[in-house]
């Protein structure tokens, strides 16, 4: 199993627009990717950061689906909100409790 980390500095306030883009546009968007497992969508408000941790069965079927033209379309929606450029790293998960 494994977790795709990815983090965010916002423009100043937009969280919460950004969390409800993601409440609609995600389940959309991994509803046939047979292996996505979850998400955690968090956020540091004070310093304007959001950081999701996906888990996926498999790293590569994570790679197939960021490379689709509909998640590379949403992405271009949740960059306007975006101070600086998407961090994401592709974990191995050791230990789920």
């Amino acid at each position: 199993m494994y977790a795709v980390i990815t983090q965010v500095r916002l423009k100043p306030g937009r969280i919460d627009d950004v969390r409800e883009i993601f409440r609609r546009k995600n389940p959309l968007l991994v509803a046939d990717e047979e292996d996505w497992l979850g998400v955690i969508f968090t956020a540091n408000r004070k310093d304007d950061t959001v950081t999701m941790v996906a888990k996926w069965k498999n790293p590569d079927s994570y790679r197939k689906y960021a490379a689709t033209e509909e998640y590379k379309t949403a992405m271009e929606e949740f960059a306007r909100f975006f101070r600086e450029s998407p961090r994401v790293e592709v974990n191995e998960i050791l230990v789920d409790m």
